[in-house]
């Protein structure tokens, strides 16, 4: 599914909040990156992460399926020449040393036989010894989200109305409209929820031999009350 087709602008804006300069800095950390290590990044958004890795490793390709954030991606880096479109269940996946999945990439596909499928191609050209890592946000997160209904984001003069519906037990509507002084977008997201039991017994069953678990790209082993957990599984 095409996402963030109309709102890619705003979306990058929101993000900006977060401080990507200490996720980046986790990731690099527990991936061991250096200037020769293979970097593969899938669905690297707008860039926002992309432009620290590229000041470590000379190594990186990052791959999105949307053409409007790759558009805002390449205004942030116009010199680096690994940004690629793709959907992530198609598309061959180059050998890598460190794979990374971030910002809730996979509450986005379909399915887990489809997260599966992806995380079995990225285990068959990840190098010995390699690190993958990625986040799911806590079911609990979620919920909240239910219950908060709706958030507003106001970025200059637009206003970004963000509701989220449960749909059925493992499902979840984001009903997302963006309006200015012109005009109104809107556009319509289904998600899953990922629960660790289920995502712990996929790593295992692909043949990954270490899985652990962080608060949120910080070095805390996390809680129930964790919004986000981040992977860190070695090959």
């Amino acid at each position: 599914m095409e996402t963030y087709k109309d709102f890619a602008a705003i979306y990058d804006q929101m993000q900006q909040r977060e401080d990507y300069g200490r996720i980046a800095q986790f990731v690099i950390d527990h991936g061991k990156i250096q200037k020769e290590t293979k970097v593969f990044e899938g669905g690297c958004g707008s860039g926002l992460l992309t432009q620290y890795l590229t000041q470590v490793s000379d190594w990186v390709t990052a791959v999105d399926q949307s053409a409007e954030m790759l558009q805002l991606a390449k205004k942030r880096m116009p010199h680096f020449k690994g940004l690629a479109q793709g959907n992530l269940t198609e598309m061959d996946i180059p050998k890598h040393d460190v794979a990374i999945f971030c910002s809730d990439i996979f509450h986005y596909f379909d399915s887990l036989d489809e997260v599966k499928e992806v995380l079995e191609r990225v285990f068959h050209k990840m190098h010995d010894n390699g690190v993958l890592i990625f986040d799911t946000l806590h079911p609990r997160e979620i919920a909240h989200r239910c219950l908060a209904n709706p958030l507003l984001h106001k970025i200059e003069d637009v206003i970004l109305r963000w509701n989220t519906k449960r749909l059925f037990r493992e499902k979840v509507r984001y009903d997302l409209s963006m309006t200015n002084v012109t005009s109104t977008h809107n556009e319509v997201h289904v998600i899953q929820i990922i629960r660790r039991r289920h995502m712990k017994r996929i790593l295992h069953r692909i043949g990954f031999s270490q899985v652990r678990l962080y608060d949120d790209y910080t070095n805390g082993r996390g809680s129930n009350y964790t919004r986000r957990w981040t992977w860190i599984v070695h090959k």
